[in-house]
């Protein structure tokens, strides 16, 4: 099992867990589709406006992320404000940045 799908079922197993539906854990993982994508961006040319992802919502489980020096990536706090998301250390090669996307969200709707 590739290391991302490992982090993957880590942090699934720890949510699944604690909503007390651990046992459900294998059924979602084996119905689980995985895909990798890759963005690069270049560099905007003089008096271009930045580029990059519009605003949005990840339709996914989970989003697993690993930043650059570049330091891109907003979040949109629930109070509509957009705020710069600065990782523990810009050196650092092996962080990742876990986010729940809108399928996480609705299935867990049930448990608050």
């Amino acid at each position: 099992m590739p290391r991302s799908q490992m982090l993957c079922l880590s942090v699934k197993s720890m949510v699944f867990e604690s909503y007390g539906v651990g046992n459900a854990l294998r059924s979602h993982m084996e119905s689980t589709k995985y895909l990798m994508r890759m963005i690069k961006y270049r560099v905007p040319k003089e008096k271009e406006m930045n580029l990059g992802a519009f605003p949005h919502t990840d339709k996914s489980f989970l989003t697993i992320l690993h930043q650059n020096e570049v330091n891109g990536l907003q979040i949109k706090t629930r109070d509509n404000k957009w705020i710069q998301y600065h990782p523990f250390s810009s050196s650092s090669t092996s962080s990742f940045i876990v986010m729940a996307g809108d399928a996480f969200f609705v299935s867990s709707i049930s448990f608050y």
